[in-house]
Parts: structure tokens; sequence; C-alpha cells
């Protein structure tokens, strides 16, 4: 599995990215086969607002034949992290027992 980063006003530390790997790199076992994930990490634009901006999380997981995409946003990048796992936890797992349920069903035969 090959993970790829990209910062968007932000720079991607050590820290940030073994946090990353740490978070994201386990989502394997929720769906085998995955093939690359890029996650896009960086700082919203306060743009006519007040205040600090949001940090973003976003990642494109592509498996043979599908690319899940999750995006999160948070006051702090590491709880954005830990949201974007979550939701990817979920939608991976979904899709993985969805895909063995269709594997696994009997074949129709036909009666004459």
């Amino acid at each position: 599995m090959n993970i790829t980063y990209k910062g968007s006003g932000i720079a991607i530390t050590d820290a940030i990215r073994s946090y990353a790997e740490e978070k994201i790199g386990d989502l394997d076992k929720y769906y085998p086969g995955i093939q690359q994930i890029r996650l896009d990490l960086g700082l919203t634009s306060t743009h006519h607002h007040k205040g600090d901006g949001l940090f973003s999380a976003e990642a494109n997981v592509t498996v043979p034949g599908h690319v899940f995409r999750a995006e999160e946003t948070a006051a702090d990048l590491y709880a954005a992290i830990d949201s974007l796992r979550t939701e990817l936890k979920r939608d991976l797992s979904k899709a993985h027992k969805k895909q063995l349920d269709r594997d696994h069903r009997p074949a129709r035969i036909a009666i004459k």
C-alpha cells in the first residue's frame, strides 16, 4: 500500500506523517487489497472570517475497481485525522462485507 501526502497551507512534519501512518496505515485490515491512499492535510482559509481556521483531512483510497473518498474538518489536525480514520473504517468495512456477501452467494440454478 502506497501512502502519499499533500500539505495545503501547512508543512507535513515527521510527527504529522508518523501519526497519519499510524492511524491510516492499518486500514487494509478492513478492506484487503488497498492499492493507494492519498492524504491531503491542511488548514482551511480564514478569508472573511475572524479567528483561526479549521484543519482539514481528506483521503482518496484506491482499491481494485473503486475509489473511496472522505473528508473531515476539526479545530485540531490530529482530531481531523482521527475522524477521517473513523469514516474510512466504516466505509471500507461496509464495502468489504458487501463484497464478501456477493462473492459467497450461492449461484442460482435453473431447474427445468
